[in-house]
């Protein structure tokens, strides 16, 4: 699932014309917000220019952890950096500040996997819809100075 979205990610930066070099992908082990928020200390407290401007997150949760990080180190979100997260779980309306995500069906999704579990013939792929939902953590980035 992880990889999918990644390879996501990836692709949709190549369409909007960033250069493979201006994608950073960190992989952090562990789902907590402790892990996304030690992630997030790493990643934050790189020199200047190699600092990222944005963060997607592969879960909501990683991006509560990296919106705590933030905090910790003094930056402003989403002046300072923009994060994104993926789930549309209830805390991410809840964050500070709230955070966009991605939202998915959570709730067809654990039934499509219980009917898979119960009639485990079926190999079929599903690909569940998305949609972003645009909260307070992003902004454009900055102009040229």
């Amino acid at each position: 699932m992880f990889r999918l979205r990644l390879r996501g990610y990836l692709r949709a930066a190549a369409e909007a014309g960033l250069p493979p070099a201006a994608v950073r992908v960190w992989e952090q082990p562990g789902h907590s917000v402790a892990d996304g928020c030690s992630a997030g200390r790493a990643l934050l407290s790189l020199p200047g220019p190699e600092r990222p401007a944005a963060v997607l997150a592969s879960t909501d949760v990683l991006a509560l952890g990296v919106l705590q990080a933030a905090r910790e180190l003094g930056l402003h979100v989403p002046r300072d950096l923009s994060v994104t997260g993926y789930d549309d779980i209830d805390e991410s309306s809840r964050g500070l500040p709230p955070l966009t995500t991605v939202h998915q069906d959570l709730y067809q999704q654990g039934q499509d996997c219980a009917r898979r579990l119960i009639s485990p013939g079926s190999a079929t792929t599903l690909l569940h819809p998305t949609r972003l939902i645009v909260r307070d953590s992003t902004a454009a980035p900055p102009g040229p100075p």
